[in-house]
């Protein structure tokens, strides 16, 4: 058996859903052949291939020409890869943490992932709050369309430019959704639902009082039969409460 563990915290009758895996990288370019000093709104359009929660993004950089904090904003993006207002996510990368002039790969974290559907364009831009006459960092690129599933832009509202002939070179950070659409759970005062269940695979609601220092206690089990799931629990007066469905698939 192997074990898919989906966290849902309920306040009131709102949820948040956060996947208890390891980030994979679902989209990517990693040729560099060069690098370039690029300023603020630099980035890159790609189309994931994953439905999951897109939790960060790697880049290589070769230079720190000056202190300050690096901001990683993450858009969805138009037909022409012009990022759609507002911002989804934002990063962050302390520029002392950059070690010159080693070109290696660093990674930023956003404040909040985002639940990206395979085929969605997307865009990430990053922006320097403090910088000088020194420049800004060497980024890798390579002059080629080597990444098919997008392509690098400049955004700085209201400017735009694409790229098509160039890509950075980049990773994206996604924790993949079950087998089932449990991204998709919904809760109704206190009724926990999936829209789907897998026939091979066991489903067990669980529960705790405090994430950080208690233990989990199963509330029921549900096999799956291929159609939706629901518990109700309760949150024995609690405000707020913690729930975890564990799916348990047979290989």
């Amino acid at each position: 058996m192997r074990q898919t563990i989906l966290v849902i915290l309920i306040t009131c009758s709102a949820i948040a859903l956060t996947l208890l895996q390891a980030s994979e990288v679902d989209q990517f370019q990693d040729i560099h052949t060069l690098y370039s000093d690029w300023g603020h709104g630099s980035g890159q359009v790609f189309i994931p291939a994953t439905r999951g929660l897109l939790t960060g993004l790697e880049f290589v950089i070769k230079d720190n020409h000056n202190p300050g904090t690096i901001e990683v904003y993450l858009w969805k993006a138009d037909a022409t890869g012009r990022p759609i207002e507002p911002k989804l996510a934002t990063a962050y990368l302390d520029k002392t943490d950059v070690t010159s002039p080693t070109s290696s790969w660093y990674s930023v974290q956003f404040d909040q992932p985002y639940a990206q559907s395979p085929g969605e364009r997307l865009a990430f831009t990053i922006f320097l709050l403090t910088f000088g006459g020194n420049g800004w960092n060497d980024y890798g690129l390579v002059n080629t369309d080597t990444y098919t599933n997008g392509f690098r832009i400049y955004y700085e509202s209201p400017y735009f430019g694409a790229y098509p002939d160039s890509d950075w070179t980049f990773r994206t950070l996604v924790i993949p959704s079950p087998e089932i659409d449990i991204a998709g759970a919904t809760a109704t005062g206190l009724t926990i639902t999936t829209p789907s269940s897998e026939p091979d695979a066991q489903y067990v609601m669980q529960t705790c009082s405090n994430l950080p220092q208690g233990a989990w206690s199963n509330i029921a089990t549900n096999f799956g039969d291929g159609s939706a799931l629901s518990w109700d629990v309760q949150a024995n007066g609690k405000r707020q409460k913690f729930f975890r469905l564990n799916v348990q698939k047979r290989e």
